[in-house]
C-alpha cells in the first residue's frame, strides 16, 4: 500500500515495538545523574581553592 509516494508496508501493529518505560529511564536519567555526581564532587572543592587564592568571608 502506498500513500503520497511513501510505502507504509511493514508498519503494522504486529511489527511495531510496544512502548516501554525501561527504554526511556536510562537515556532520560543518565545525564542528570552524571551532572549531579560531578557537581557534588566539585562543590566542596570550590571553597578550598578560593581560600588558597586568598579569599575570605570577611572580604
Amino acid at each position: 500500500m502506498e500513500r503520497r509516494g511513501h510505502s507504509i508496508e511493514g508498519t503494522t501493529a504486529d511489527t511495531a515495538h510496544p512502548f516501554s518505560w525501561r527504554s526511556i529511564v536510562l537515556p532520560a536519567s543518565l545525564p542528570t545523574l552524571l551532572f549531579s555526581v560531578g557537581e557534588g564532587a566539585l562543590i566542596p572543592v570550590i571553597p578550598v581553592v578560593a581560600t588558597e587564592r586568598g579569599a575570605s568571608l570577611s572580604d
